[in-house]
């Protein structure tokens, strides 16, 4: 019997400063209202998020939707980013089930919208480690 420990699963998720900065723009822009959006990669196969993908969306005080008709098929789409306007950055129901039809990563930024107040999450919901890089 092995009685090795199980090392950690580590994210190879990484998000780049230029990205956050501008998420957290769009996020301030649309406060008191939550923001929506999707999320990119330069390359097929690479798990650093550095691309916003505008989508026409709808944002209000409690929700935000978007037009998924119109999110073009692109393997370079992963993932969304919404915003909440308070602290809470934790998915509701209404957010799992989001993620589990829109992409392998989803982002919640919490007010006042910086890194340190953004959670990642996998398709089912689940916390996952994500990685500030510079750019």
């Amino acid at each position: 019997m092995n009685d090795m420990p199980t090392p950690p699963i580590i994210s190879p998720w990484k998000i780049t400063r230029s990205l956050v900065q501008n998420i957290c723009t769009a996020a301030r822009s649309t406060y008191p209202d939550e923001f929506i959006s999707m999320i990119g990669v330069t390359a097929v196969d690479s798990h650093t998020l550095s691309e916003l993908v505008v989508i026409p969306a709808e944002f209000g005080k409690t929700h935000s939707s978007l037009r998924t008709d119109l999110i073009p098929f692109d393997p370079l789409i992963v993932g969304s980013i919404h915003s909440h306007p308070n602290e809470n950055a934790h998915p509701s129901s209404a957010d799992r089930n989001f993620f589990s039809r829109m992409g392998s990563i989803h982002i919640i930024a919490g007010y006042p919208y910086m890194f340190n107040t953004m959670r990642a999450y996998d398709s089912k919901g689940k916390r996952i480690p994500l990685t500030l890089i510079e750019t």
